[in-house]
C-alpha cells in the first residue's frame, strides 16, 4: 500500500522538476516603449549588415521647423538623448531593417498641419533603407517603436 501511495508522488515530483520556465519565449521584460526582450543567443550579424547610423528629419507642422537628428553606432548621442537611448534606436533599427517590412506610402495630399518623417537606416556596407511617414498614418508597430524612440 505504501508503494501505491508512493509512486504518484514520485511521478508528479519528476513532472513538476522537468518543467522549463513559465515565462514563454519572447515576453522578456518590455522596453519603455512596450517592446519585448529577450536575450536569446542569435547567431552574429554579419558587420556589413548591421546598423551604422538612423538619420531622422521631421519637417511640417503649424509651425514648420525643420528637425533632424543623426544617431550613430560608437559615436556620441544627439543632444538630449543618452547612450541607452541611442543603444534603443540602433535596436529598433536593426530589427526594422531585418524585417523587410513594407511601411504605407505616404498620401498623394497632406494636410500642412501634420509633421513629416523621413527616416534612413545605413547599414556598415553602405546600403540604406528609407521609410517616410506622416502623423495619423497607420504604419506597422515596428516602424512606430523605431519613430517613438526617434521622436
Amino acid at each position: 500500500m505504501r508503494t501505491l501511495v508512493a509512486l504518484p508522488a514520485l511521478l508528479c515530483a519528476l513532472v513538476l522538476s522537468s518543467c522549463g520556465s513559465d515565462t514563454p519565449a519572447g515576453s522578456g521584460p518590455a522596453d519603455s516603449a512596450g517592446a519585448s526582450t529577450t536575450t536569446s543567443a542569435s547567431p552574429a550579424k554579419p558587420a556589413g549588415d548591421r546598423v551604422a547610423s538612423v538619420v531622422l528629419r521631421r519637417s511640417g507642422g503649424l509651425k514648420p521647423t525643420p528637425v533632424t537628428r543623426v544617431f550613430t553606432a560608437g559615436e556620441a548621442p544627439p543632444k538630449g538623448y543618452t547612450t541607452d537611448d541611442l543603444a534603443r534606436v540602433l535596436r529598433a533599427a536593426q530589427a526594422l531593417a531585418d524585417s523587410h517590412q513594407k511601411i504605407r506610402p505616404l498620401p498623394a495630399s497632406t494636410c500642412c498641419d501634420r509633421f513629416v518623417y523621413s527616416v534612413t537606416i545605413t547599414l556598415a556596407n553602405g546600403r540604406t533603407k528609407r521609410y517616410a511617414t506622416v502623423d495619423g498614418l497607420n504604419q506597422p508597430r515596428i516602424f512606430k517603436v523605431l519613430l517613438s524612440r526617434l521622436s
